[in-house]
């Protein structure tokens, strides 16, 4: 096995592992959503600093019971200022645990999937095209 043959083979394993990790993504949002609530929250203050950011928000459940929750950002600027509102999806039983619904939130399972298939479509395709070669060069000779 040649240098090239062997690293098709590692961008077809590794774009494997990112389609699968984009799967287990979209299974664990997928199970998340259907077992939480919705709620609508509001920002009640952001707290930058060299360390890490956050948001803190606030949100009512569907007992009207007020819950306030520290939504950790790293080391990127929250997306929100304070007074914003957004949809934020909750456990009924650890409403603590809530998540912004967002784009990428909603959609970074399929992005990952996506790019791990084209990755492995990437590495299989000369492969292809190889045997593909082969075949004809035997029916002509």
């Amino acid at each position: 096995m040649n240098k090239q043959q062997m690293w098709l083979r590692g961008l077809r394993i590794f774009g494997l592992i990112i389609f699968a990790f984009g799967g287990y993504l979209t299974y664990e949002l997928r199970n998340f959503i259907k077992e939480s609530e919705t709620a609508r929250a509001t920002v009640d203050s952001v707290e930058l600093s060299d360390s890490s950011n956050a948001l803190y928000v606030h949100f009512k459940d569907q007992l009207d019971r007020r819950h306030f929750v520290k939504l950790d950002y790293g080391k990127q600027t929250p997306p929100f200022e304070k007074g914003e509102e957004f949809i934020v999806h909750y456990p009924i039983d650890a409403p603590d645990n809530a998540r912004i619904q967002s784009f990428l939130a909603t959609w970074q399972g399929t992005i990952f999937g996506g790019l791990g298939l084209i990755i492995f479509i990437g590495g299989s395709l000369p492969l292809f095209i190889e045997r593909r070669r082969q075949n004809r060069a035997k029916k002509v000779s």
